[in-house]
């Protein structure tokens, strides 16, 4: 992923868009960093950002729920400094305008999402970011990214995973634990940190002599 945020800014501009690549850049930063679903961040207007607090609101998104989504302070920074350049830019920055604008850009939203997709694919290949069959990874799979990164970080911070996952399934927006479920692939990185705290816990009762 660093790799990819590295080549966006060689994104081509034009005159009507002068602003592409820090576009598209930003907004893999998010999917990546928030696990938004691609949909939920189309939608994103400039008023669902609060710059004071570092949040984002989401609004009616999939079953009709609504959610806060705290943002770190180095995702709000990039947000801010983004939305400082279109201000510079003399882009659209009425309350009501799309956070991502592009000079195509309409209600339904399709251009941008099918546009967003097409420099998703074009990054990957351009620094080899391939499957086992030589194909770019979807961008929906960023939202698997940042649930599995979550538990990661998780587990390396010692925490009961198990107890964290409603957290999880409440910021990416899931109706429940069982939702999230779907999105934990048993990663190198995962199997290799349960079987430690695996081991943590049972080596022990042995030393102990076993269970009585």
């Amino acid at each position: 992923m660093a790799r990819v945020l590295a080549t966006a800014p060689r994104l081509k501009s034009s005159s009507n868009n002068p602003l592409r690549a820090q576009t598209v850049r930003t907004a893999l930063i998010l999917l990546f960093c928030c696990g938004l679903r691609r949909g939920e961040l189309l939608r994103l207007r400039l008023a669902h950002f609060d710059p004071e607090q570092n949040l984002l609101r989401i609004e009616a998104t999939k079953f009709n729920k609504s959610r806060i989504v705290p943002l770190s302070k180095s995702v709000g920074r990039e947000l801010h400094d983004y939305l400082e350049l279109r201000h510079q830019s003399k882009l659209p920055a009425e309350k009501e305008s799309f956070l991502f604008w592009s000079p195509r850009r309409t209600e339904s939203a399709t251009y941008a999402g099918d546009g967003l997709s097409n420099a998703w694919r074009q990054l990957c290949l351009m620094v080899d970011v391939l499957d086992e069959r030589g194909r770019p990874p979807r961008l929906h799979d960023l939202r698997h990214s940042f649930i599995i990164e979550r538990l990661q970080h998780w587990y390396a911070e010692g925490e009961t995973v198990s107890n964290k996952l409603i957290h999880l399934s409440v910021y990416v927006g899931h109706v429940s634990p069982a939702s999230t479920h779907y999105y934990l692939q048993l990663t190198p990185q995962l199997r290799d940190a349960a079987n430690r705290r695996f081991h943590q816990a049972v080596t022990p009762l042995f030393a102990e002599g076993g269970l009585r």
